[in-house]
């Protein structure tokens, strides 16, 4: 028997219950359409995620990283973003958008599209979807919803002052693993194979059991699957801002922004030697499960992933260029700062005396081709001990007196042009293969299996260019 103390809880609930399960008495007993009711439902977790990914731009509270204790949930950002300090004023009746939460936003876009693709495949199987937008009851719920959600934004999180409170992972959390439950449940429903009316059947009965769950958790009654939902429930304990000396600037220097640029465009070869794979892995079943026969759906799904693939490689790039291509190095006396000239604020600050294995960094090809130089630092000791970059620079000299080491080398040998020459197998392979395979004699499975493999050719080739670079003493 549930306790006098969890009974409020329990009665609090009845309101969602009843909202939830009208819809569905509506349909079973007054003939409504099932498929607008399901939109509906739909819009309801879709649209939930914009507004909170504009909520989280705003959110004052530092956010927890992969490194924080009792950090679950969908959400995962640990790049160093997360930890970039200051803020933009964009308007003066609003508060500043820190760049750190773009790590997040664009985490919680990478699953949403996701959750949105499979979502969108079990609803295209059961009805037209577009035909189902266009409908008027259809168009003034999502219009409504959004109104209602503008209208909680304004009179709660920036006039009730909630955004000074919150982390963006607090606020993004809940809405996104909803939606990326919705999207892997009704999708799995429809794998089963159920008629419209047991479709909505499972979709209500999800769509409980979620709610339930993120009432539980607001309400401090959370389990496992109430914590999932819910995510942190506190942000990350603020940091002292870094110290910035009273002495003067003795030295100082600058990222080069065109050495920046290229390093990040170079770095994605080898990060995305993993997304490449995964992509194919779970991208090439996912468009022949959902396209059949129909090709506008083998088109839509193809052109989908595709675009999700390119808001990767965007973001991968992005949040590097945000982290080093604004920051200048400065000593004060014995205090080396980098300091963010865009955000017009210091990130981080150290005695050089606390700098140690300095050394020139050999595998970042503009450094090569631009002549600018990346150091290598371990910054801190002990348990506070952190891997530090500092650069890419366009003068060496400047970059050891900001350092305060006269000694420093800062020559490297040349790239091995011999490994560089291997770099056009891959396209001269999938140029040719793909000219091939949609040739008359040439087939569709033909051309699946060498958009299959050349992920795989391309993590053993990022394996050999980077044999190229020279070895370290």
């Amino acid at each position: 028997m549930p306790s006098l103390e969890r009974l409020p809880s329990s009665s609090g609930f009845a309101p969602i219950l009843l909202a939830n399960l009208l819809p569905l008495v509506g349909v079973v007993q007054f003939g409504w359409d099932a498929s607008t009711i399901i939109m509906i439902y739909a819009l309801e977790v879709i649209l939930a995620i914009p507004l909170a990914m504009v909520k989280a731009l705003f959110a004052q509270q530092p956010p927890r990283t992969d490194d924080d204790d009792d950090d679950s949930g969908t959400i995962s950002a640990s790049n160093e973003l997360t930890q970039k300090r200051g803020g933009v004023s964009v308007v003066s009746w609003l508060p500043p958008i820190y760049p750190r939460t773009i790590g997040f936003v664009s985490d919680v876009i990478f699953t949403t599209a996701w959750a949105a693709l499979f979502l969108g495949a079990a609803l295209s199987h059961l009805f037209p979807v577009v035909e189902v937008l266009s409908r008027p009851e259809v168009l003034v719920s999502a219009v409504g919803l959004l109104a209602a959600q503008a209208i909680d934004i304004r009179r709660e999180y920036f006039r009730g002052g909630r955004y000074k409170t919150v982390s963006p992972k607090m606020v993004l959390e809940t809405p996104v693993s909803q939606a990326t439950f919705f999207a892997f449940f009704l999708f799995s429903v429809l794998v089963a194979g159920v008629d419209t009316a047991l479709f909505l059947a499972a979709f209500v009965l999800g769509k409980l059991l979620v709610d339930w769950s993120a009432f539980q958790a607001s309400h401090g009654n959370g389990g496992r699957l109430s914590d999932w939902f819910a995510g942190p429930t506190e942000a990350a304990t603020p940091t002292d801002p870094p110290s910035i000396p009273d002495n003067d600037i003795v030295a100082r220097v600058s990222a080069d922004i065109t050495s920046v640029f290229y390093t990040g465009a170079f770095r994605l070869v080898h990060i995305l030697s993993f997304y490449n794979v995964f992509f194919v892995m779970l991208g090439i079943p996912f468009v022949l499960l959902v396209s059949g026969e129909s090709t506008t759906l083998l088109i839509g799904s193809t052109l989908a992933i595709l675009g999700i693939y390119v808001f990767v490689v965007a973001s991968e790039f992005a949040e590097f260029y945000l982290v080093y291509a604004p920051i200048e190095y400065r000593r004060y006396g014995d205090h080396l700062v980098a300091y963010d000239t865009w955000l017009e604020e210091p990130q981080w600050s150290i005695p050089t005396t606390d700098l140690r294995n300095l050394e020139v960094v050999r595998d970042r090809l503009p450094d090569h081709l631009l002549g600018t130089r990346t150091i290598a630092a371990t910054a801190g000791w002990g348990g506070e001990a952190t891997e530090r970059y500092i650069g890419p620079v366009a003068d060496p000299d400047a970059l050891r007196d900001v350092l305060d080491v006269s000694v420093l080398r800062t020559d490297i040998e040349p790239f091995d042009r011999r490994y560089a020459a291997v770099a056009v197998v891959p396209f001269v392979y999938l140029v040719g293969s793909v000219g091939f395979a949609v040739s008359p004699i040439g087939s569709l499975d033909m051309l699946l299996n060498i958009v299959f493999l050349f992920p795989f050719l391309l993590v053993v080739l990022d394996w050999v260019w980077r044999q190229g670079y020279p070895d370290h003493d």
